[in-house]
């Protein structure tokens, strides 16, 4: 069956600790909260989700936690540009072997390519 996406989906808030550390529990509440409340999809952890301010670890904790949480009642999208483009394809791989419905990239703004450039990016 075809992954249909529909409506605005969620972008749910990183919680993090008083120590900054990344509150898994908390992110799961507010993912659930989220699929109560008639979300249509869930999309994490775009900038505004301090995609960016958080380590590989993390990143990769924070989508388990979400793709756990949803339980396939809604498609869960997977943010995974990063600075690095092997940081992306392993955030990639890694939602696609959690069972993420889908990923999305934002184009390289930091980079100065091509249109063939950007084509590259990625095909990679």
């Amino acid at each position: 069956m075809a992954l249909v996406l529909r409506g605005v989906m969620q972008a749910p808030v990183t919680p993090y600790k008083d120590d900054f550390s990344l509150d898994l529990e908390t992110l799961e509440k507010v993912t659930e909260f989220h699929v109560r409340t008639g979300a249509t999809g869930i999309a994490w952890p775009y900038h505004k989700s301090e995609s960016l301010s958080m380590t590989m670890a993390e990143r990769k904790a924070g989508a388990e936690a979400v793709v756990k949480t949803t339980a396939k009642r809604l498609p869960v999208t997977i943010h995974v540009s990063a600075l690095a483009m092997e940081d992306s394809i392993e955030l990639a791989r890694h939602a696609q072997k959690i069972g993420a419905d889908c990923i999305v990239g934002i184009t390289p703004y930091f980079w100065d390519l091509s249109q063939e450039g950007m084509y590259q990016y990625f095909v990679r």
